[in-house]
């Protein structure tokens, strides 16, 4: 016989299996309690894959008739913004980034119908909230558009070169924000085979305690839209990939 020794569950003895002791830990959180996604993540440093799980994101207050859906071969997050019509959508996570003091956020975007038009937004955006974040979006006319947002105003707002048509359209276009103690950055590149890049685009770098302060956070947030009703196409986009991590 092999004494397995008295365990302590709930207060209560039990011998040898069955239960996990109130001791006990995981990458030094107690097995007492349930463990948040984000708590684990931020332990492990886990890179979280293939965030596209619409289940997993809580849809935000559609405009202009916009929406998302779930999509399939590929799991992907489906935005579309109708014809003619000024809208958007989002979705949003707080268990996605591995903890404020450090994380890095990519998505995977491919624009399907709305190329081409300084109207569209395809936006990422990362940090403490809907209020104190750092957000980087592509129009589909070229544009990479970078700035904090503090006490819901956007300030430092910067506008450089972005992806091309080809790039856009293409399916391997990846939208980066990387935040913690020191500032953030944002990031753009073209990936291969559903891979991330192996060189980025920086479209915005600041190191300040202004910029560190919108970054102390796990708000994440994807959103799709248009700025008036001249896309007479409507606009959407496929969200292929979502990924987080520490550092990815």
């Amino acid at each position: 016989m092999i004494t397995c020794g008295t365990q302590i569950v709930s207060g209560a003895p039990i011998f040898g299996g069955g239960g996990v002791p109130s001791s006990r830990t995981i990458a030094g959180l107690p097995l007492s309690s349930d463990i948040a996604t984000s708590d684990l993540n931020a332990s492990l440093a886990l890179t979280l894959t293939g965030q596209t799980t619409l289940s997993a994101w809580t849809a935000g207050t559609a405009t202009g008739g916009a929406s998302v859906a779930q999509g399939s071969s590929p799991s992907r997050l489906s935005f579309a913004v109708p014809a003619s019509a000024a809208g958007a959508q989002s979705v949003t996570r707080t268990d996605l980034l591995p903890g404020p003091s450090a994380w890095d956020v990519a998505v995977r975007v491919q624009v399907l119908t709305g190329d081409g038009s300084a109207s569209t937004r395809v936006r990422l955006v990362a940090g403490v909230s809907a209020s104190d974040n750092v957000t980087l979006e592509i129009d589909t006319n070229g544009s990479a558009i970078s700035y904090r947002v503090a006490s819901s105003s956007a300030t430092d707002i910067s506008t450089t070169t972005g992806p091309t048509s080809g790039q856009r359209t293409g399916g391997q276009l990846w939208l980066r924000i990387r935040g913690g103690d020191a500032g953030y950055r944002t990031l753009w590149g073209v990936g291969s085979a559903g891979a991330l890049p192996t060189s980025w685009t920086v479209a915005q770098s600041r190191s300040s305690d202004a910029a560190a302060a919108v970054t102390w956070g796990t708000h994440c947030q994807v959103l799709v839209g248009t700025l008036d009703t001249s896309v007479s196409s409507g606009l959407t986009v496929d969200v292929l990939d979502v990924q987080a991590a520490r550092s990815l």
